[in-house]
């Protein structure tokens, strides 16, 4: 910077020449005043970014009015920084949304931000009455639809929003006669012909279902979403012929809506008609997928699957990482052992390979596919059970420990399966009981006297109120002669209650005083035992052992003992058998 006398002025000297201290003073002054015009002129936005915002916000609400929704979208994702929270902008955005008919929820937050800031327009509490009825709010949703005026209530949206808050108010005559009055008030609207063709398409008169349907051809000529509803529409009828299903995929490939799911599930239609082409179809649509956009590539490879054309959606997605996508891998396995084809699915899963699925699952997976590629290897099968029992637990997968546990059961391997469901059953959840009796019945094919006595104390710790579970736990209490004294006083009471004294309660009175080496109350019960044939085998076994040990009837011991299968006991009921053999 220059050096200036300090004595200098900005003025003129005498002679009328500037000093060069005022030269470079009214420079900068100069300077400053075109800097300050410039930030004004751009509000005070160094960079111009607020006026660029602002243009895209009159872009993007001259799209909405014009109905331009691309535009209008590409306009909106432009407006930055203040002009996103400024009730205009809001306004455009709630304008969108409603005409596109896309992201309620989005909807709904913004009408009440405009609501916040006093900015509602009539036909917002329609909207905001669709959201509080999407979410269960009847009482809010009519609340919101009382305060549509009087004039827009004869609007379509307003008619429509009235039928299904009617139908959900439980006023089905009153919503019958609102639909009929809201199809005769629009009868050319293209929302009001898609309601109408789906009524009469579900009809029982032909006539009216044909000409639903030629309807529906009729608005599948349009180019916007209405066109695209209809199509979708046709895609899903089962009387179509094979020249209309082609037709339809055709319309789907043009249509600038349409999406790939769209034009597979109408190719889908076009094969199961026409059985011949579907080789050559799928071929070709194979080979027009190829290096496409991932997204593309997961959507056709997951369409593949759907057709359950498993093979050929290997052979597509080999060299790429699709199958790293968990979806499309257990679309692949699942699939394959729905075909039955365990090469190829112990293929895909390999030995130490790193998949996109829990390991519980792949362990379970192997197990099917050794099971069946070598059903004869049963250590193998069971190892890899084992397997995916303990990559379960380490998960704390309950659904994969579930399907292990059944697995088990099948190929019958009941400890376990026994494992497995006592692991279930120790989890406090709506299951519990039905896991208990599980264990019950794999503890039952194991003969295991002790776990189901802690099965039968569970079960009628859970229900002490149902008679089957305290019979249970008291029979076997007394069969093993454990804590036998816990249930005298109980079994006393039950002999006592004449009502209650069915055979397996006379058995227990029986067994109980036994236990307590009195034989005449023993020999006092058997005398009341009615019809053996209600007991169980290993009751019977009880009590002909019963029957001869106390010499109650010998005869009648040996001749219930006889018929009865040793190996169908427990280890306990066959020391009663042998009493009376």
């Amino acid at each position: 910077m220059p050096e200036f006398n300090t004595e200098d002025h900005l003025l003129p000297g005498k002679h009328l020449v500037l000093t060069p201290f005022a030269k470079f003073a009214w420079v900068m002054i100069g300077l400053a005043v075109l800097a300050f015009g410039w930030l004004a002129y751009n509000g005070f936005d160094p960079s111009g970014q607020k006026r660029e915002s602002a243009q895209w916000l009159e872009k993007a609400g001259l799209a909405v009015k014009e109905q331009h929704w691309d535009e209008a979208a590409a306009a909106i994702q432009k407006v930055r920084g203040q002009n996103r929270d400024h009730p205009r902008f809001l306004r455009i955005v709630a304008d969108y949304l409603k005409g596109t008919r896309s992201d309620p929820a989005l909807l709904a937050r913004i009408i009440t931000s405009l609501e916040t800031s006093g900015a509602m327009q009539p036909d917002d509490f329609i909207w905001m009455s669709r959201d509080h009825l999407n979410n269960g709010r009847v009482e809010a949703a009519r609340e919101a639809l009382e305060q549509v005026s009087k004039p827009m209530r004869s609007s379509l949206d307003a008619m429509e929003a009235e039928v299904a808050l009617l139908k959900m108010e439980n006023q089905p005559a009153a919503a019958a006669k609102a639909e009929a009055a809201l199809l005769a008030s629009f009868p050319n609207d293209p929302r009001i012909i898609l309601r109408k063709s789906l009524q009469d398409l579900d009809g029982t008169f032909p006539e009216l279902q044909r000409a639903a349907q030629a309807r529906l051809w009729e608005l599948a000529e349009r180019e916007d979403g209405h066109g695209l509803s209809a199509l979708r529409i046709l895609t899903q009828r089962t009387n179509l012929t094979l020249p209309e299903a082609a037709r339809l995929r055709q319309r789907l490939e043009k249509h600038p809506l349409a999406s790939l799911n769209d034009r597979l599930q109408a190719l889908s239609l076009v094969m199961r008609l026409a059985p011949e082409q579907r080789t050559t179809l799928l071929d070709a649509e194979t080979e027009r997928h190829k290096n496409q956009p991932k997204e593309e590539l997961m959507a056709f490879a997951a369409w593949l699957a759907k057709e359950k054309e498993f093979e050929r959606m290997q052979r597509f997605s080999a060299g790429t990482a699709l199958l790293n996508s968990g979806e499309l891998f257990l679309l692949m396995a699942q699939g394959l052992a729905e075909q039955e084809n365990w090469q190829a699915l112990k293929d895909l899963l390999g030995e130490n390979r790193q998949l996109p699925v829990s390991k519980a699952r792949a362990a379970t997976w192997r197990a099917l596919a050794a099971r069946n590629l070598s059903p004869d290897d049963s250590q193998q099968t069971r190892k890899q059970v084992q397997e995916a029992i303990t990559q379960a637990k380490s998960e704390k997968n309950a659904l994969a420990l579930l399907g292990a546990a059944r697995l088990a059961e099948q190929w019958d391997m009941p400890d376990l399966a026994l494992q497995v469901y006592q692991i279930l059953s120790e989890e406090d959840s709506v299951q519990k009981l039905d896991m208990l009796e599980k264990c019950w019945q794999m503890a039952l094919i194991l003969k295991n006297s002790e776990a189901l006595l802690a099965v039968a104390r569970q079960q009628h710790q859970l229900r002490p109120e149902n008679p089957g579970f305290t019979q249970r736990g008291r029979y076997l209490t007394l069969l093993l002669g454990a804590e036998i004294e816990a249930i005298l006083k109980p079994a006393s009471e039950d002999r006592n209650a004449q009502d209650h004294e069915t055979d397996q309660v006379l058995l227990l009175h029986a067994l109980g005083a036994y236990r307590l080496r009195d034989s005449d109350r023993t020999r006092a019960s058997l005398e009341k035992i009615r019809d053996a044939t209600s007991l169980t085998a290993g009751e019977r076994a009880v009590y002909a052992g019963l029957l001869a040990k106390t010499r109650a009837n010998i005869s009648r011991a040996y001749e219930l003992a006889e018929k009865i299968r040793p190996e169908l006991l427990l280890k306990e009921e066959q020391v009663f058998l042998q009493m009376a053999l």
